[in-house]
């Protein structure tokens, strides 16, 4: 496509409308014209047709419905380029337009999902016999296969269209992807090919320029790109670049005098723009309304926000769903115990034991012996994940360079000879108490009774003391672990900082639930009669487990330590740093 040829069509005040819900006043709608006329535009999306059919007008401004008499208002006296319309199928008729002839309105352009294509394009006809010129804008463009543009090509082949556009609509294209995308229709010689971006990857000038060359006629844009989610490619951009060719017909000045006078007053007002969210959406080809939900609980990590997101992606991340969110959040692996929470559950344990609120059950007992025995030194907690197993030769590699004193639990199958072996429950201790080697030393959780000690362990051991309940924040107070930390190999991370552990490594904590899918996942490396297999029971012990990872590492940066770092695949992902940049 020669520049010569290109169109430029500015949708300052249609796009950016969802900030503001359309509400625009008739004087900054005037300035706009007057600014888009004078810098050159060719044509401007002045807003939505909509009627109150669809629409209410307590709840949106003029220009959602944008009548043909308020053009004529704020238009009188300027010389206009051509003027457009969006709207939505589904949320309009063609009885909602007047005969061209009757209307300052020159395009008609219709937002259609990729299965109400042939409608969207039925209802276009019907326009374009009262004399408009037409557009189709395809949504969602990015998420098509092969297949859909197959089909697709065919149809605007035979339709009557004027223009046939295509909206990446997540602004999750990168210029690679707008070759396929756009040269089939390109090659179309009954209609000119148009290109929306949006700006998630901050893209959308490359991807604009890329569809160009590709052979797109006319472009998107709105100035100081405002627009839904990280908004649209900014006019600003474009008409610099367009004028350095075609000086004779652009002009950015008057534009950019507008931006200053009124859209930078009313970024600062409503923000716009990049984020890392936008990112997100991109990322995942979603709609950004689906952003707009995880925001507004103002509770979940970049980490939590991206499992939200793969959760849409699994499902139709490019219609949105009213509660689709929510339901996510409240059914799979989304979200962190909270302190909130966490409070909430010790005082419910609180209320079913006859203990008074604060007072340890086991501060009698006498005083611990390992408090501070390896100051400063590095850990190695090993849990019975099957990473464990499959990771076991850069693990080994792991030890001959690091040195590091090391914690089992339970059963380790002579995988890894540990300095010390920890077991609470006291199944697992009648089970495994055979296989800990005998240069390791036994720890053993002060809830196992001293009668099965007496009958199956015949070597010395330490008792670990700690509260076997969850809630509180992780601490320890005259060598008493404030909670069971859900896990034995959790609590042994417990048990090394109160040994003086300056950093934790761990190996084996594979977690509970399987990110991709929010299923269960195996948590040994070998066969256990009896496991867990409740999703619900799972994913519970997935969380705490989170919370109290997160807790010692809090409780040790504070101590001047440095956290937890766990070295091989884990769904516990703020914690992991792999092992191949430790060896």
């Amino acid at each position: 496509m020669r520049i010569d040829d290109l169109k430029l069509l500015d949708c300052t005040m249609r796009d950016g409308g969802y900030l503001n819900g359309w509400f625009f006043n008739k004087k900054f709608a005037r300035e706009y014209l007057l600014a888009s006329v004078k810098t050159g535009v060719d044509v401007i999306e002045i807003g939505w047709r909509g009627t109150e059919k669809f629409f209410s007008r307590e709840k949106y401004g003029l220009w959602r419905f944008t009548e043909d008499n308020l053009i004529r208002e704020v238009s009188n006296g300027i010389k206009l380029p051509e003027i457009a319309v969006m709207c939505n199928f589904g949320k309009i008729h063609a009885d909602d337009f007047a005969d061209k002839n009757e209307s300052p309105v020159d395009i008609v352009r219709i937002a259609c999902s990729s299965n109400v294509v042939s409608q969207g394009i039925s209802l276009l006809g019907d326009l374009k016999k009262k004399g408009y010129k037409v557009s189709l804008n395809a949504t969602g463009f990015s998420n098509y296969s092969d297949a859909q543009l197959k089909e697709l090509e065919i149809i605007i082949k035979n339709s009557d269209l004027d223009y046939f556009y295509i909206a990446d609509s997540y602004g999750s294209m990168l210029p690679n992807d707008i070759p396929r995308l756009l040269e089939r229709f390109v090659d179309l010689d009954n209609v000119r090919v148009g290109f929306h971006p949006h700006n998630s990857f901050q893209m959308a000038f490359a991807n604009t320029l890329e569809a160009i060359r590709v052979g797109a006629s006319i472009v998107d844009s709105s100035m100081l790109g405002m627009g839904r989610g990280a908004g649209n490619l900014p006019s600003e951009i474009m008409l610099t670049y367009l004028q350095k060719g075609r000086e004779d017909k652009y002009n950015v000045i008057p534009m950019l005098n507008f931006i200053d006078l009124y859209m930078k007053p009313l970024n600062k007002e409503i923000k716009w723009g990049y984020a890392i969210p936008y990112l997100l959406s991109g990322y995942f080809k979603c709609h950004p309304d689906f952003i707009r939900d995880i925001d507004n609980y103002q509770i979940y990590t970049i980490e939590e926000t991206w499992a939200i997101l793969n959760e849409v992606k699994n499902e139709d991340p490019s219609t949105y769903v009213p509660g689709m969110i929510d339901r996510i959040v409240r059914t799979k692996n989304i979200g962190k115990i909270t302190k909130g929470i966490a409070n909430q559950n010790t005082k419910k344990i609180e209320a079913l034991v006859d203990t008074p609120k604060g007072v340890s059950t086991i501060e009698s007992k006498k005083p611990v012996s390992f408090i501070g025995r390896h100051k400063e030194k590095e850990f190695l907690v090993l849990a019975n994940g099957p990473m464990l197993f499959s990771y076991k030769e850069k693990i080994d590699r792991f030890i001959k360079k690091k040195n590091p004193v090391i914690i089992g639990v339970n059963y380790l199958g002579g995988l890894i000879t540990p300095h010390y072996h920890g077991f609470i429950l006291t199944k697992r201790l009648i089970k495994y108490i055979d296989q800990v080697h005998k240069e390791s030393k036994l720890l053993l959780g002060s809830y196992i009774p001293d009668k099965v000690i007496a009958e199956r362990v015949s070597r010395s051991y330490e008792t670990v003391y700690y509260e076997d309940i969850l809630g509180p924040e992780f601490e320890i107070k005259n060598g008493v672990i404030s909670s069971n930390c859900r896990t034995v190999s959790i609590l042994m991370m417990g048990v090394a900082v109160a040994m003086g552990a300056k950093r934790i490594y761990a190996a084996g904590l594979d977690g509970y639930i399987n990110n991709e899918d929010n299923l269960p996942q195996s948590d040994l490396f070998y066969e256990e009669p009896n496991k867990i297999e409740s999703p619900e029971v799972l994913m519970e012990m997935h969380k705490w487990c989170q919370y109290y990872i997160d807790s010692i590492s809090k409780y040790m940066i504070a101590n001047n330590g440095e956290g937890i770092h766990i070295i091989t695949p884990t769904t516990y992902k703020s914690s992991y740093l792999t092992i191949d940049s430790l060896i």
